[in-house]
């Protein structure tokens, strides 16, 4: 464990003693804050194959995305996970141009990549990729391919807006929220009547919901979509398999496909998960 992790413990061990409502709000912060790590050399691919374009975003900075594939090909949304970047699909981008069938739109989130901002959670994202979503203006239905927390993102992209899409994929995917609440909990340290005065600021300014009732199974009933395919590494360190299989249970038409030892991050630049993805796309 390193020094700076045992000094955010001590911190808020200290904190939700002292002062939980000061210790909840600063958790808030914390819990928000996007590690900005440096862009792998094999992701700089992306950026240098892609178009870069800005979409305005409310009273945010303009949001990043890219471009790429035929221009006249079906549409296919590309959203990366938490920490991550646009990047990180690399490998399912150039599967995708191979075809020479799709237009290509890659979603750089809030406060990743190349965008200044240094805090964002799964509203403000879902409302960033409805925001993009407006901006294309897709008449017929499009495709999604989705790593982790975008799977997130795209549910509430989704469920949030008129538009329909046709085949989805998830690589990876978080489902209760509640359970990364309770994880972020516990790797900080942070006592019992802090955290539930962070759960109450997270459902009054953030969710606007009880946290308990948002998650990706319930909130997928709002979303127009024909097919989509889970695929989850049965031995994922970062979000349990169990996730996915919550989710199947409560929609059993969805496919869910699972390996065993492809990792979290590393399945991305894994050839056999892109060929599945592009067959279940194109099937």
């Amino acid at each position: 464990m390193s020094s700076q992790v045992k000094l955010i413990q001590n911190y808020f061990k200290i904190t939700s003693v002292v002062a939980p409502k000061f210790a909840a709000k600063h958790g808030v912060k914390v819990f928000s804050k996007v590690r900005l790590k440096k862009i792998k050399s094999k992701e700089v691919e992306f950026f240098t194959l892609s178009k870069a374009f800005k979409v305005p975003f409310k009273n945010h900075k303009p949001l990043q995305c890219y471009e790429l594939g035929n221009p006249d090909g079906k549409l296919v949304f590309l959203i990366h996970g938490w920490d991550s970047n646009i990047g990180s699909l690399t490998l399912f981008a150039k599967g995708l141009m191979e075809t020479n069938n799709y237009r290509i739109i890659g979603v750089s989130l809030p406060a990743h990549g190349y965008h200044d901002e240094k805090r964002t959670n799964m509203v403000e994202s879902g409302e960033a990729f409805k925001t993009v979503l407006n901006f294309i203006n897709p008449k017929e239905r499009f495709d999604v391919i989705a790593h982790s927390f975008g799977a997130g993102v795209t549910t509430m992209g989704l469920a949030t807006s008129a538009y329909k899409a046709d085949k989805i994929v998830f690589l990876t995917t978080p489902n209760k929220v509640k359970n990364i609440f309770d994880e972020f909990k516990n790797f900080v340290k942070m006592g019992d009547k802090a955290y539930s005065n962070m759960l109450e600021i997270a459902k009054n300014e953030i969710i606007n919901e009880p946290i308990e009732e948002y998650t990706i199974a319930k909130k997928l009933r709002k979303a127009d979509y024909n097919d989509l395919l889970i695929i989850h590494d049965e031995y994922d360190k970062i979000l349990p398999f169990s996730n996915s299989e919550e989710i199947v249970e409560m929609h059993p038409k969805i496919k869910l496909h699972k390996m065993q030892k492809i990792g979290h991050y590393r399945m991305l630049w894994n050839p056999e998960i892109v060929t599945i993805t592009k067959e279940f796309l194109n099937g």
